[in-house]
Formats: C-alpha cells, structure tokens, sequence
C-alpha cells in the first residue's frame, strides 16, 4: 500500500498547486456531462484504499464501469483531468485497457554456451535458467518435478536428428523437488556435454542445436511448454554463427551514397540467371569495382566465384580466417586478403555488426576495400584510385520478389509484386514482431489474395497472422516468407529477420501511437533532410523511450519507436506515459513528396511532406 499512499501525496500536492479544492460533493461521473477534476482523483483514491467511505447510492467513483472502486479508476480519473487519452477496456469499460500477459513476459526457459565454436571432443558446458519476467503483473509461479528431473536438454544436428539427451534428477527416485519463482528471480543450471553421441561416439563437426526444457508434472493446471535453444558449432570450419554474407538474391537492390562530395551514388541489383556449362549464374549489375554486370555463382558456404571469360575466378571466400589471402581475374590481376570477421560499419541505413571485411590489391591506383554484413552482402566499400579514396555506405536494400517456377496459366490476372513489411528487423530472443503482407495486381490494386506464412525454424516459428514468435539465439539469423498463388503461378516475398542480444528484463516493446502525433517538417536550410517530430505512449507509468527504428521502402519511409521498461523496483501505474523525440529523414524522392508512416502496436500515422529543395 505504500506506493498508494505516495501516490495520494503526490496528487495531493499536485491539486493544490494547480488551485483544487477536495470537495464532498462528485463533480464527474461516469456517463455524466461533468469531465473529472485533479479532486475527484484524490477522493476515489482515498474511498478504494479505504480512506473514505464511497457515498451512497452514487455512481460516484466507478470511472472503469467494472462495478468496483479501486486505484484503477482513481488513475482513469487523473488522465481524464489533466487531458491524457483513455483506452476503452475489453469489457467496454473507459478505464485503460488491461491486456493479457504479452509472451515477452511470461516464465521463460534459457540456454547459453559459453562461446559459439568448439574444437572436436572439447567439454561444452551449457547454463541454463528458468526466469520469471513477469514484473509488471507481479505473477509467482510454482512448479513440481516427480524424481527431482526438472528439465532435459537436447542436443539436435544440422540434418535435425536427436544426437543426445541429458537430465538431472532420477525418474525412479520416490521424490518430489519444487521450483517457486516470485517475479524478477530465476533458477539456473549447469551440465557438461563430452560431444559424444547416444552410442558413445564423438560426433562429427558441424553445427548443432542445444533444446532446453522445463518437464514438471503432467498433471498441473499452470504448465505451459517452456523450450529454450541456443545453435553453437563444433570443429575449426564452425566456429561463427552460419551466416550468408553475400545472398544473391534475384532481384535484391541496394542503393549506396557516396560519402565523398561530388560523387555519385551507386546502385548493385540482381537482375538475372544466367546458366553457361550447365551451371547456374546470377548476374549482378555492377559490382563496387566496376559498373557493367557480372557473372556471380555460389559453389558452397564459403566460395563464391565470378566468371570471366571462359572461367570461374575465385571473387570471395567467406569463410576464410583472417590474414588469409587468395588471387583472381578481374580482367588485372587481383589480390584479396580476408582484413577483418568482426567489423562494425556505420551507414546512412543503421549500424552493422559482424561484418567481413576484405581487401582487393591490384595496384597503388587500383585498390578496393569491401564490407560483407550477414544475410545483406555489400553494406559498403572504400575504392582508392587516382582521384583518392571514395567511401560509398549502403543507404537502403529492398526484400526481392521471387517467382517460383511454375508456368503461367493465368497470364491476364499476373501478380507482379507482394509487399512485405517490415522488410527487416533486428529482434531479441523471446520476442514477437508482427509481418504485413499485401498482394497488388499489374496496376497497384489489391486483388484479396490470400498470404500464406512461412520462416526458417532457426529463427522461430510464425502464425498464419504473420506474428513471428522468435525462439532462436542471439547470432541466428533467417527469413520470413509470405506466399500468394493465383492461376497456378506462385509469388514468394522474403524478410530479414537478425537476433541479437540477449533480453535484458523486461523486454522493449513496440510503442502506442493512437491518441499520438507525428509532424514532419524541412531539416536546416542544405541540409536535405526532413526532421519528424513523434509523439507515442508507454503502455504504462514504467516505460520510458528506448530506440527509433527507420527504413525506406519505395518512397515512403517507417518509423517505429520503441518503449523499454525501467528496471525492477520502479513503482508501475497503468497509465500512459507519454514521449517526443525527433528523427531525420534522407530525402531523395523523385516525386517532390516524401510520405512518412509511423508504426505503433496499436496502429499507424501517415503524412505526407514536400521534399526540400
């Protein structure tokens, strides 16, 4: 009741320097013509914690319709005085609305290794953990393990066979062991692997999953399956996450700036196979090197091959370690030596980590220095010649449309394009994100196809509403999919989807928008950006203002602003809270307009600017 109390206090003080007088009298009802004042808040307040006595046959006091008097609506009473947006309840009520537990807060079940590689027949220890996140609701779980074994964990291969299985506690044992958890507290657990397999053999290297799970009684009410996994590799070509550095998807574009003034942007699209020998080649439209278009074939996870000529020249080995150099033909001569595995690049896009970077020699006036990021490919370069460095920066890259090889039957009734949004995301373990599909015809309407759902399972799993439930590690990366068939001919629409980091509890969320703004003005004169002005909520007293994520598809840009959680401890009220902040936006609309959507979980805001001259 403390927090109740200083609550009080502080409203208290609050209306009396704002000129309110507590009054005996109900100046708002609900329903009534009367909006609420600073006082009504106070003296609801004091009737639900006892303080007061409600008054008789009133309706007085009940601000969220649920038939009873309690802080909730003290604080729905508060919103309405000061002029803050009130959500409708699931029951029609007009206090705020009190969803379900979201997924980022329920128990959650972990494991980690200490590092991702291993070398063959080196001892991996696993840590697990069982936490509950539960900090806003304030939820004990309980649960009961017959013989002591709480949780088994699973060693899985790439090909998706069980290797081995692992436990604690002993099923024959007449035991019953107990796990309580209040919010914020977890139980951890330790267990050495020796990499032998079932049989007692060491198993061959390659990548591999580790699947942990919580196995309490069968038989009670609150248990809901709790898995965990965590992907780590094993031998001297395994030690980094699997990563594509160099997709060469058809159709992909990325658009790079040039950060030198005076120069040009570039542009490097796949635009087409080609099959020569019997071999399969993507043919890119310039390279960072050269402008033409170039012949480019992936001969595994680690070559990459460019063709020139009549032969295949090694252009790219992905895996090499580094200091590692090879040569090919360019048409010169070409030395490339493997610089770096682990390097951040700063863009006009965001921030890479991880990235490869190579360099190509050819002479003191011919020389290139490349970025490969995962799952991207060329995020950006440096190409020194005779006019000096020229740094170029990726600005933006589209998700490609991929037509499946089934033939057109239905050639009047064509889908040239899907639209996917987001088209990439960066995502923590344990969360959600919710995917947008839209299926336009030849002219840019919208058929009512429907959308099928699909992603990796290295990533998670995605329902047939497009809400992604990430269960991968930190490191993995992989694609959703949204499918549409018409006339026997299949369109596929991919999105990126990273996890990094580990969720620090609780979880950042995406923001409210509804009841918000968003005002997009022209940037310092030259400067050729627009400044947009935000404003969204918290979904309660606790949540504070964490990130903005920006990207460009087409001519319109998102935004979506992201809330995080204080940490635990910090008194947590229902009521929204409320932050501005500002974003600039790179302007390079053909149309003369920029139109920019920001993204809330609760819906979007769309406006459309001038781009500056």
């Amino acid at each position: 009741m403390n927090w109740i109390r200083t609550f009080l206090a502080v409203v208290t003080l609050a209306a009396a320097a704002t000129g309110y007088a507590q009054t005996t009298d109900p100046v708002g009802t609900v329903g009534g013509s009367v909006a609420p004042q600073i006082a009504d808040a106070i003296r609801i307040l004091r009737i639900a914690v006892g303080l007061e006595a409600a008054p008789p046959s009133s309706p007085f006091g009940d601000m969220n319709g649920d038939g009873r008097i309690t802080a909730a609506d003290a604080l729905v009473a508060l919103r309405l005085a000061v002029g803050l947006p009130v959500r409708l309840d699931q029951g029609g009520g007009t206090g705020p609305a009190t969803p379900p537990t979201p997924p980022e807060l329920m128990p959650q079940m972990m494991v980690e290794t200490s590092r991702f590689g291993y070398s063959a027949g080196e001892p991996i220890t696993f840590q697990l953990a069982l936490r509950n996140r539960s900090w806003s609701e304030g939820l004990t779980y309980t649960w009961h393990f017959p013989g002591g074994h709480e949780y088994n964990i699973t060693i899985i291969n790439s090909a998706g066979e069980k290797v081995w299985v692992g436990h604690n506690g002993n099923d024959a044992a007449a035991i019953v062991t107990s796990i309580t958890l209040k919010p914020g507290e977890e139980k951890t657990w330790t267990l050495v692997w020796d990499q032998k397999d079932a049989n007692g053999v060491q198993v061959p290297d390659g990548y591999y999953t580790a699947v942990a799970e919580l196995v309490p009684a069968k038989s009670e009410d609150t248990v809901t399956p709790m898995t965990g996994k965590t992907q780590f590799g094993i031998g001297p070509r395994y030690q980094e996450p699997p990563a594509d550095y160099l997709p060469l998807w058809l159709g992909q574009q990325s658009d790079y700036d040039s950060m030198r003034k005076g120069w040009e942007g570039r542009t490097i699209t796949f635009v087409d196979t080609t099959t020569i020998d019997g071999k399969q080649y993507t043919v890119a439209s310039g390279l960072p090197e050269a402008t033409g278009n170039a012949l480019l074939r992936r001969v595994d996870d680690d070559l990459v091959v460019q063709r020139v000529g009549d032969k295949d020249e090694e252009r790219y080995h992905l895996k090499a370690p580094v200091g590692t150099t090879w040569t090919f033909s360019n048409g010169a001569t070409v030395k490339a030596t493997m610089a770096s595995r682990t390097d951040v690049l700063e863009t006009p896009l965001q921030t890479f980590e991880r990235c490869l970077r190579i360099d190509f020699f050819v002479g003191p006036d011919y020389a290139w220095t490349e970025w490969l990021a995962p799952e991207v490919g060329v995020v950006g370069w440096d190409f020194n010649g005779i006019a000096g460095p020229v740094p170029f920066r990726i600005r933006t890259y589209n998700r490609p449309l991929v037509p499946s090889p089934v033939p057109d039957t239905n050639p009047t009734g064509s889908l040239p394009s899907i639209v996917l949004e987001p088209s990439f995301v960066a995502v923590a373990p344990g969360s959600t994100v919710q995917f947008h599909a839209k299926v336009l015809d030849a002219n840019g309407g919208n058929p009512g196809v429907p959308v099928q759902w699909g992603c990796e399972e290295q990533i998670g799993t995605i329902s047939q509403d497009g809400v992604l439930t990430v269960t991968g590690p930190a490191g993995v990366s992989g694609t959703v999919k949204a499918y549409a068939e018409v006339g026997g001919k299949g369109y596929v629409a991919y999105a990126k989807v990273l996890i990094e980091g580990i969720v620090p509890p609780p979880s950042s969320r995406l923001a409210l928008v509804e009841g918000g703004s968003l005002r997009v003005e022209p940037g310092p004169a030259g400067s050729g950006v627009l400044i947009a002005t935000i404003r969204c909520f918290g979904p309660s007293s606790s949540w504070v203002g964490d990130r903005v994520d920006i990207q460009q598809k087409g001519e319109v840009w998102y935004i979506e602003p992201y809330v995080r959680q204080d940490p635990p401890g910090a008194v947590d009220l229902p009521v929204l809270t409320p932050w501005e902040t500002q974003v600039k936006i790179p302007s390079s609309a053909s149309s003369g307009q920029v139109t920019v959507t920001l993204l809330g979980a609760d819906g979007s805001i769309t406006v459309t600017a001038a781009a500056p001259g």
